[in-house]
């Protein structure tokens, strides 16, 4: 069993010449000539020769980059001032309509209870609604004129005649009328 695990476990122990080449190793690396390397927490000195190549490689901003990046920074800014100056504005037109309920009369006529915000009540104003059939083919449309009224929101009644029979009915858009 010795014999055995000596050659096993001394296999490269005993290939010719381990020691000349395990020697030549050691004297290769003992001939590298590292830097010395600083104790931790010392601080190294920046000679003028590292300053100059700090500089060469990240150079002073000039006028022209303070005026670039300040001109994109002016930029990107407006472009939010504008973009959220549209937003508020789009985000209340001045009449706006939903369909709350509507009923089926006919195969020809749809009742349409419709519900009209606006910011001006004392103008009048106009709504397009179309039909829709169960095929979502458009089975009718009409122009709805809504009165001046007192409230800012205010629910209208409106018939709409159809060519065939109706299962939906929508608001496309609504517009104040200039008189």
């Amino acid at each position: 069993m010795g014999r055995a695990a000596h050659a096993v476990g001394g296999l490269l122990a005993s290939a010719p010449g381990w020691r000349r080449r395990r020697r030549a190793l050691r004297v290769a690396n003992a001939r590298q000539t590292r830097p010395p390397r600083a104790p931790q927490g010392t601080i190294l000195s920046v000679t003028s020769t590292d300053e100059a190549r700090i500089a060469r490689r990240y150079p002073k901003r000039t006028v022209f980059d303070y005026l670039l990046f300040g001109g994109l920074g002016l930029g990107v800014a407006l472009t939010i001032v504008i973009a959220a100056v549209a937003g508020v504005r789009q985000s209340t037109p001045p009449v706006a309509a939903m369909v709350r309920s509507f009923e089926v009369v006919s195969p020809t006529r749809i009742d349409v209870e419709l519900v009209v915000q606006r910011e001006d009540p004392s103008q009048s104003a106009e709504c397009a609604v179309f039909a829709q059939a169960d095929t979502y083919e458009e089975v009718g449309e009409a122009v709805l004129q809504i009165p001046p009224a007192t409230e800012d929101l205010k629910p209208y009644t409106f018939s709409v005649t159809t060519v065939k029979e109706a299962a939906a009915i929508d608001v496309e858009g609504c517009r104040v009328v200039a008189e």
